[in-house]
């Protein structure tokens, strides 16, 4: 049994027809059994409160927090618009700028 976290990104990249005019199927899967092979797993934050306007974000903020993660990456728009930001929250490009400063 996989955390929710690999659960969504497996079926969201591997089943939802309209991610294909940007990633071939191919592709989401080996990224998939990437992610299967070289991460260590953790397990599923033991509970949430409510933090975001989305409370199924909360489970993110709760999934850093428990493993002492210093951002969370995410286009999410409820996360990016929380106020917060305990861990912070970058879009993808911002962090991918970010990577070049450091």
């Amino acid at each position: 049994m996989y955390p929710a976290l690999f659960d969504e990104v497996h079926e969201v990249l591997l089943t939802r027809p309209r991610l294909r005019k940007w990633v071939s199927l191919e592709t989401a899967k080996l990224f998939v059994s990437t992610i299967e092979t070289l991460v260590d797993f953790v397990d599923d934050p033991g509970g949430t409160r409510s933090e975001t306007r989305d409370p199924t974000d909360d489970y993110i903020i709760a999934l850093a927090r428990e493993n002492d993660a210093v951002l969370i990456v995410s286009g999410d728009k409820d996360l990016l618009e929380w106020e917060k930001q305990d861990p912070p929250v970058m879009t993808p490009s911002q962090f991918e700028e970010h990577l070049r400063t450091i």
